[in-house]
């Protein structure tokens, strides 16, 4: 009885993985591909599943409450909707998924509440493409815990003072030196070069403004 029910089950529930596979890649069925995204035993055949679906409400629900993260993950590349993507990177437990959906948000608002709030510097750092907001970018420059992060935040810095401060003070080598490329007032390279606490930033201060008896 259990050998005549397989010969009608479709090939996409086959025990055969080889044989699931090669059927779903035949499938156009939303919803069973859906469904195939969010069940099958495979994770090959989970993803392939996934890229076989168009439809944007189907992708969004498997974004949301599907288990396996690489399959959300693969799933929000295909979300355009905007309050789905920000529901997905304000509250998807998973940094890869969070750091996908991030990148279709464009809302400053809340690019600027990510970049200060995210346990995840990749996500923290994917914020910053869309913060223009000086004030911002100062706060974080000065007190991402994340070097990376403070370093990209400083290529939208133009404040010299604040550069200045940050070309002083940070405890990270390049985080330092790029804060001080920013800077072309003499008399703030020259205070740099005189009273840095770190040596190569006032070493890089004084090769900035020529003068080896600084």
């Amino acid at each position: 009885m259990g050998l005549f029910g397989d010969l009608f089950k479709p090939k996409y529930k086959d025990n055969n993985p080889k044989i699931r596979l090669k059927a779903v890649k035949e499938l156009d069925n939303q919803k069973i591909l859906a469904d195939i995204a969010k069940n099958d035993s495979d994770d090959n055949i989970r993803r392939i599943a996934i890229e076989g679906i168009s439809d944007e409400v189907v992708l969004a629900d498997i974004a949301r409450y599907a288990s396996d993260v690489d399959v959300r993950r693969i799933a929000v590349r295909g979300v355009r909707d905007k309050l789905v993507l920000i529901d997905i990177v304000k509250n998807d437990p998973s940094g890869y998924v969070r750091s996908v959906a991030i990148l279709g948000i464009d809302s400053e608002d809340v690019l600027v509440d990510i970049a200060k709030k995210d346990d995840w510097s990749y996500v923290r750092l994917a914020a910053l493409r869309g913060i223009s907001d000086e004030d911002v970018l100062e706060d974080i420059a000065r007190n991402d815990p994340s070097w990376p992060v403070r370093l990209a935040a400083l290529k939208g810095i133009s404040d010299e003072v604040v550069l200045a401060d940050i070309a002083k003070k940070d405890d990270w080598s390049n985080v330092r030196l790029a804060a001080l490329r920013g800077i072309s007032d003499e008399v703030v390279l020259e205070d740099i070069a005189k009273n840095a606490s770190y040596e190569d930033v006032r070493r890089a201060a004084i090769r900035a403004v020529g003068d080896e008896d600084l």
